[in-house]
């Protein structure tokens, strides 16, 4: 059958295929402050790679949507800021996404966040 990937050529094959386009997000970008919220808005700031849209949600911990942004169209390499306003939003622990949408790819970042009154 024969034999394992080292035996075979599978590697060099993987080599040559074309290579996968950078994800929309720059890497470590997804940045949430002020971290914990105590009061107005959280400021969500991420920098997309290539031109596109974004929006960012905050839900709580069992996965229910409590507060998001429209989308905002975004110019890749310079860095965008949302801001989301958690005055009427309960203390606790949520998660934060930004989603990142362009040339009919995406990518998702989740920060935990907490909201302190």
């Amino acid at each position: 059958w024969g034999g394992g990937p080292w035996r075979s050529d599978w590697l060099s094959e993987r080599r040559e295929q074309a290579p996968v386009s950078a994800p929309a997000l720059v890497a470590g970008s997804h940045v949430c402050y002020p971290n914990p919220v105590v009061q107005g808005e959280l400021h969500v700031r991420g920098t997309a790679s290539r031109n596109g849209r974004a929006r960012a949600e905050m839900l709580n911990l069992e996965g229910e949507r409590v507060l998001a942004s429209t989308w905002l169209d975004v110019i890749g390499g310079v860095p965008f800021e949302i801001d989301l306003d958690l005055r009427h939003v309960a203390a606790g622990l949520y998660t934060c996404r930004l989603e990142v949408a362009a040339d009919g790819g995406g990518v998702t970042s989740v920060k935990t966040v907490a909201v302190a009154r």
